[in-house]
């Protein structure tokens, strides 16, 4: 029982580790799109 709840939050850090690279990745790139309208303006 212990060994499978492990498994679970082992799991979670794993998702919420690969969600703050998405979030991160989205925001820079976001960042960047903005950057490119304000040089071609």
């Amino acid at each position: 029982m212990a060994e499978s709840r492990d498994g679970n939050r082992r799991r979670f850090n794993a998702f919420a580790m690969d969600m703050e690279k998405t979030i991160c990745i989205s925001l820079r790139f976001n960042a960047l799109e903005h950057l490119h309208h304000l040089l071609c303006l």
